[in-house]
């Protein structure tokens, strides 16, 4: 008798030990639902980052070489000015030159 009670609690332990631990595995089980579940939210929330990121990155690269074009054309515009500005100097000081030379020659006659 002893030994049936001493069994019958012991597989009542043993039921409660199973009964908790296959409630911690369907909490663990839900638990882990819930996480992979934001892994996945958080994931597309990355890739959605990550694509906005490489389309600005783009735009700004864009943006950098149109910048880099227009440069390139005010330099190239700016040495042709200064060329002319170049050509007009001399043209000035050959003038500058003829009208010094007409004024002493009219000084000395």
């Amino acid at each position: 008798n002893d030994f049936a009670n001493a069994a019958k609690e012991e597989v009542a332990e043993t039921r409660m030990r199973a009964d908790t631990l296959i409630y911690d595995l369907r909490q663990c089980r839900n638990q882990i639902s819930v996480l992979q579940s934001k892994v996945q939210d958080l994931q597309a929330m990355l890739d959605h980052e990550k694509a906005v990121s490489q389309q600005q990155i783009m735009n700004k690269d864009q943006e950098v070489t149109e910048l880099h074009d227009k440069i390139l054309i005010q330099l190239e515009e700016h040495e042709e000015l200064l060329g002319v500005k170049l050509a007009l100097d001399m043209e000035i000081n050959a003038y500058r030159k003829m009208l010094e030379g007409e004024e002493q020659r009219f000084d000395l006659t």
